[in-house]
């Protein structure tokens, strides 16, 4: 009688075992039905992302920008922002998006009694949205997909940072005081051999506490990326893919307003264009590009333009078991 005890124990305890293996390996390997591409790495509107499918994305993106027309040799700007992204497929058409973002700044300012080193850091705001896929055509080897998104930015970050001197230049604020919807459309074409993304947005950013408002945004955003290696695809399973990308941003800001009367300088438009390697696996993808300015006409003698901005990303994409169940009938529960 114990030996029989004894087997039921360890056959219960090798099915629970069992269970805690399969479900790591759900979380771990992800549907292994997925085929591999790059992804965008300047904007996060058109992710893709699977049905009960969570991507986490972790990126580092340096930018050094100046004014050499400032006094006293001009202005260094140095920027490191540190992005994190989530984005999980809350069905087959609807997907969640949170961003969140920590940064540190960095600036030499060139003034006529000499030169100043000034500095700030912290959260930016974080930028919520959920995205329906509204019309879509999926054929083996390649996928298009349309999809309107709506959202907010939530004022996690500061924009009324000040020293001992006074309030911080508005290149060293990173938030807009302020709760700001955020709509947008996307679409995305990809195969096994090349794709693309785009994206159209609109920021609208209502006045925040203390009169400051800072002005709407309005970007474009667009991404063309092909496979390098391997040239071939194997049919017995899915290699690791060295992918080239370009992309290119078109973005316009309005004039900020500081107790009611426009700041001139400020708001303007950048047309940016950025090119790179992508490496993807069944499981996550690294990517790094980088950045130049093909335009900036940006308001007022003292704007501060990008010179150069780099971008390095990792993601990593999670299977996550489905928690919503369907109610069971009455007979099954015995009520």
């Amino acid at each position: 009688m114990q030996f029989v005890r004894n087997r039921r124990h360890h056959q219960k305890a090798k099915k629970k075992r069992s269970a805690c293996l399969l479900l790591l390996t759900v979380l771990l390997i992800g549907p292994l039905s997925s085929s591999l591409q790059a992804a965008p790495a300047t904007f996060i509107t058109a992710l893709p992302v699977s049905q009960d499918q969570l991507l986490a994305r972790f990126s580092f993106n340096p930018t050094l920008s100046s004014n050499p027309s400032a006094p006293s040799g001009g202005t260094q700007l140095n920027n490191y922002q540190f992005p994190e992204t989530f984005l999980y497929g809350l069905t087959d058409k609807i997907a969640l998006a949170l961003d969140a973002r920590q940064g540190f700044s960095s600036m030499q300012e060139g003034l006529p009694q000499g030169s100043q080193n000034l500095s700030a850091a912290g959260a930016g705001d974080t930028l919520v949205f959920a995205r329906y896929t509204l019309f879509s055509i999926d054929h083996p080897g390649n996928t298009f997909r349309i999809a309107p998104l709506l959202g907010m930015y939530l004022p996690t970050g500061y924009y009324d940072k000040s020293n001992a001197s006074g309030l911080l230049p508005a290149a060293l604020q990173n938030g807009s005081g302020s709760v700001d919807p955020f709509l947008g459309l996307t679409a995305a074409f990809y195969n096994r051999h090349y794709g693309w993304s785009w994206d159209a947005t609109y920021r609208h950013n209502p006045p925040a506490p203390g009169g400051f408002d800072l002005g709407d945004e309005a970007r474009t955003d667009g991404e063309f990326e092909f496979r390098i290696f391997p040239h071939s695809l194997p049919s017995s399973y899915l290699p690791n893919e060295l992918w080239g990308v370009f992309e290119t941003n078109l973005i316009s800001n309005n004039r900020s307003e500081i107790a009611g009367n426009l700041d001139s300088a400020s708001g303007g438009f950048s047309w940016l264009f950025w090119s790179g390697f992508d490496y993807a696996t069944l499981h996550w993808e690294l990517g790094a590009e980088v950045g130049i300015p093909v335009v900036q006409n940006l308001n007022g003698p003292g704007e501060v333009k990008q010179i150069v901005s780099f971008r390095l990303f990792y993601e990593y994409y999670l299977a996550m078991p489905s928690w919503r169940k369907k109610k069971p009938a009455p007979h099954q529960t015995g009520i």
